[in-house]
């Protein structure tokens, strides 16, 4: 929009960045989660069990799937036991009316008042207080009270947080990644008009600073297509396929180092968009995975002041990483004496680098052993990970088995 003109960009970043906050501010408000939550099969649909308990003389509905279409026969069959007992659980686990005490629950199992169906199949309708329904809801019930429960997330935060070695694997990770996102971002300018001028003194700066407003747009677009990429396979692999979402900042890391080969070998400004696209995808998914990372670590309680520990970790790495592309480019560059250009005036600058990619590959050899280094950390991360998921899967069924050998 304005090429050769910092003022207007300027105008641009303070306009772009202040108004959408103005909207939100006047716009935004706050979500009312409804009571009844629908379980819904990740797989092909499924019929449903309905329970109607009566509470505050209202009637509210709670849904169970646990029949399944019999496909080609039009009726329904009913789940194994397992599956069954797993519904309930889950439902149990997070359904306010389950887990509120006894007052409509007790109801629901003694069958005292209240007086909720069961729906089997279409038409069809029977009492949810028979004994064999009465005897899964307070199984399960006993079972979310337990102290393993499924979903329940942690509450680590200030000194606990800083003395768990989990946070600081994530904080290598993050300044490692950052660290080269942010030179990046900083430099491409520098590195665009580098390999546009190689060799030619006389070079358009107008075209130039095309090229370079070029590669901050596809890093922009990229950075918001990572974050939905990385974010949407994450919960999709966490959901339906029981991946731990740990495993994908080894992706993310991946994703930096390719893009960091890509830099490397870039010969000329027309191909730097493929270094750019790739560094923005990972860029992106890294900010928009690590605060869902950090909940699954460390709990929601105190998120805020979690991320924002998590967030100094770029302090560190950007300061390092653009001190030493600068002085790589420094090294490289001569004074501006005899320059002469065909319009746009003279270069914002008294030293211009006309070596290609030579004025900062030795800054991307340093950048590309940091994501070498990240990607170890992830594996390192995801196994960790792993193997605190199987402790705590292990001693959930230690919790159910003492409990199903007490209600023997």
């Amino acid at each position: 929009m304005f090429p050769g003109k910092t003022s207007g960009f300027l105008l641009v970043l303070s306009i772009g960045t202040s108004i959408p906050m103005l909207i939100g501010l006047a716009t935004v408000r706050v979500v009312q989660h409804p009571e009844g939550i629908t379980i819904q099969s990740h797989t092909q649909p499924r019929h449903s069990i309905e329970v109607v308990p009566e509470r505050d003389e209202r009637r509210h509905s709670q849904t169970w799937e646990v029949y399944t279409p019999v496909v080609g026969l039009g009726g329904y069959e009913r789940l194994e036991q397992s599956e069954i007992d797993d519904e309930l659980l889950e439902a149990s686990v997070s359904q306010p009316f389950l887990s509120r005490g006894a007052s409509s629950t007790e109801q629901l199992v003694r069958g005292g008042s209240a007086e909720p169906d069961v729906e089997l199949s279409p038409g069809r309708r029977v009492h949810a207080h028979t004994p064999d329904i009465q005897e899964r809801v307070r199984h399960s019930r006993s079972r979310s009270h337990s102290g393993a429960r499924p979903h329940e997330h942690p509450d680590v935060h200030g000194w606990a947080l800083l003395r768990n070695s989990n946070f600081w694997v994530l904080f290598c990770i993050m300044c490692c990644l950052s660290g080269t996102g942010l030179m990046y971002i900083n430099n491409v300018g520098l590195m665009a008009q580098a390999l546009f001028a190689r060799g030619d003194p006389k070079f358009d700066t107008v075209e130039s600073a095309q090229w370079q407003a070029a590669q901050v747009s596809i890093t922009s677009i990229a950075n918001c297509l990572g974050r939905v990429i990385f974010g949407s396979s994450a919960d999709v692999g966490k959901n339906r396929y029981g991946l731990r979402r740990s495993y994908f900042i080894s992706g993310i890391s991946f994703t930096f180092i390719v893009s960091q080969i890509a830099l490397y070998n870039v010969e000329s400004v027309q191909t730097l968009w493929i270094a750019s696209a790739l560094l923005g995808l990972g860029y992106g998914g890294m900010f928009g995975l690590f605060p869902t990372i950090m909940i699954e670590f460390f709990g929601l309680g105190h998120f805020s002041q979690n991320w924002g520990f998590l967030c100094l970790s770029p302090i560190i790495a950007s300061n390092l990483f653009n001190l030493a592309f600068g002085r790589n480019l420094d090294a490289h560059s001569k004074p501006i004496e005899d320059v002469h250009v065909r319009r746009g005036g003279m270069p914002d600058a008294t030293h211009l680098c006309l070596e290609g990619r030579l004025c900062y590959v030795d800054s991307v050899k340093m950048t590309l052993v940091a994501c070498v280094v990240a990607l170890g950390l992830s594996i390192y991360g995801a196994l960790q990970d792993r193997k605190r998921g199987e402790v705590e899967v292990a001693s959930r069924e230690v919790v159910w088995a003492g409990e199903g050998e007490e209600d023997g």
